[in-house]
This record gives C-alpha cells, structure tokens and sequence, in this order.
C-alpha cells in the first residue's frame, strides 16, 4: 500500500486559486491512482503527491524558483563543493608526506633521501584503478541509491585514508593507494547525476563547473 498524509492537513499549491486542491481534486487524484496501482490505499494522499499527481498546472513564480534553487545550492552543492575540494586535496598529500618523512619510513627512497622508482607509482596506480573501475562504478551508481551508495564510498575513501599511517612498506602503500583510487571514483559520476537530479538543465552546466574547479 502507499503511505500518505492527512488530506485535511494538505495547504494547496503555490499559484493562483484555480489550482487549489480542494476535495473534488483529491477525489479524482484518488480515483487515477487506484487507476494506476489496484490496491492502493488512496484514504491518504501525501501533500505533495497530491499537487502533481493530476493534469493540473501549477504555477511557480521566477522568485519562488529561485528561492528553491538557492536553498539547494546551500544544502546540496556546497556538500558537492567541500568534497570534491578534500578529494582534490587528497591526491597531494603524499608529496606533503615525502618531504616529513615518508620515504625513509616506508623504504622508498635511495640512499641520498630522494624518491626511487617505486614512488611514483603510489600516485600512478590511483589512476589506474579508477581507469580500471570507471564503468562498474556508473554501472553500480545507475541502478543503487546513490545517496547511500556514495555515503559508503565516502565513508570507505576516509577510513582508507587513515589506513595509510599504518603502512611501514611500499606494498602496504600501493595497496591502500590503489583501494583509495577505487572509492574516490564514485564521487564525480555521482556528482554529475546529483547535478542533473537537483537542478534544471539550464542550470546544471554552472553547478557542475562549480564543484568541478574546487
């Protein structure tokens, strides 16, 4: 069954009285989805259902629109923004850590103190693994919720993250490096269809230049 609100509760929509939801609309929008789905509890209809689930049009003023499109920016782009400039950040802070250090510990470096040959592959092999793992990434992201899809990957790229204070050689480095390269390429697709989901297409391609040049 479908679980609705009140339809005593429900405030009509936002625009002129002709698209008002009184007790003959909620009626025939009852009378459609028991049309569509046999069974349906249609005692209840949720607020916002109700508003669309008819051929009525609702109005939305240009100030109403971008009121809504200010609030997504703040709760959903400036999400987008933060991660995306820490993922950026992420991929420079081995060569923080070489100069602190790194490369004695983990035993890649030459006797002199410079990087030897295995260091330029704890870079090298992050983008392998998302060259590697782009398509079944999209594949997964197009057919899973993505909010809790992209939860766990950003929860498993940080905890990777923190996994590599506990890497003492260049195998335990590669390993987490390239597990790191793995959940990170979940983020920009995900972005991209996030963009697509919140905003309209006009205003898709600026939101998507925002969190991208972070």
């Amino acid at each position: 069954s479908i679980e609705v609100g009140d339809p005593e509760s429900i405030a009509p929509p936002y625009g002129s009285k002709k698209n008002s939801i009184d007790a003959e609309h909620l009626a025939r929008v009852s009378t459609d989805l028991e049309k569509k789905v046999p069974g349906a509890d249609t005692d209840k209809i949720d607020r916002e259902v109700a508003k669309y689930a008819s051929d009525v049009r609702v109005e939305i003023t240009p100030e109403r629109s971008a009121e809504l499109c200010r609030k997504i920016d703040r709760r959903v782009l400036s999400v987008m923004v933060l991660t995306y400039f820490l993922q950026a950040i992420d991929k420079g802070t081995l060569s923080f850590a070489a100069i602190m250090g790194l490369l004695e510990d983990t035993g890649t470096a030459k006797a002199d103190g410079s990087p030897n040959w295995q260091f330029p592959w704890l870079t090298t092999c992050i983008y392998i693994a998302i060259l590697v793992v782009e398509y079944p990434q999209n594949y997964i992201i197009a057919r899973v919720p993505i909010a809790k899809y992209l939860s766990f990957s950003i929860v498993a790229w940080g905890s990777i993250l923190a996994c590599h204070a506990a890497c003492n050689d260049f195998k335990g480095l590669l390993i987490v490096r390239t597990l790191l390269g793995i959940f990170e390429s979940a983020c920009q697709p995900a972005f991209v269809i996030l963009s697509a989901m919140w905003y309209r297409r006009e205003e898709q391609a600026s939101r998507v230049t925002y969190w991208l040049v972070k």
